[in-house]
């Protein structure tokens, strides 16, 4: 665990020696923000499942984000009760309000990561735009303090991986589960 420890404090302090300006310390704190509860995550899936063509894709994504979280961060956050960086280390300094919660694994991460995974699974282009984006909340939350490098990796690897078991065990069942819902019945006037 020392060695992890190790590891884990020397990136932290990297970050904070060569990433740390004032154009980051600006726009990544709204990135991180973009992933707080899920909620960029909650809404995409929500719009998805508007159409019919996309319901699919937007069930999925809801639903590997809601596993996944109820695993980590219910499951999996109290028994490692691992304190954050900047409540370990007083020379950090964070700068956005203090989360609550204890730092392994990464909630941001497992939610982006949960998300975006079912969303390339089932639609590659937006997939990789969608990794894209979670890679960057994740980043955001080492950069600013609040989370480990292996909170955010061990967040990631949990986000991908019930992600790729829903689909695998599930993608098919609610596939047809949602081809027995009616479409709507056009109006007519």
């Amino acid at each position: 665990m020392e060695f992890i420890q190790s590891i884990d404090d020397a990136i932290t302090y990297f970050i904070n020696n060569h990433m740390h300006n004032s154009f980051t310390q600006t726009i990544v704190p709204i990135i991180t923000h973009l992933g707080t509860g899920g909620v960029i995550w909650i809404i995409s899936g929500l719009l998805l499942t508007i159409k019919r063509k996309t319901r699919p894709i937007g069930v999925m994504m809801l639903l590997s984000l809601t596993v996944a979280a109820i695993v980590g961060n219910l499951m999996i956050k109290p028994i490692f009760n691992r304190t954050r960086p900047y409540l370990a280390n007083d020379d950090l300094i964070l700068l956005i309000g203090a989360p609550m919660g204890s730092s392994f694994p990464s909630g941001h991460s497992i939610s982006s990561f949960a998300s975006a995974t079912a969303l390339f699974l089932r639609k590659k282009s937006a997939g990789i735009v969608a990794l894209v984006f979670a890679f960057m909340i994740a980043f955001s939350r080492v950069f600013l303090f609040v989370h480990y490098f292996t909170d955010v990796l061990a967040g990631a690897l949990l986000g991908i991986l019930t992600a790729v078991l829903l689909e695998k065990f599930f993608g098919d069942k609610i596939d047809a589960l949602l081809e027995k819902i009616p479409p709507k019945k056009e109006r007519t006037v």
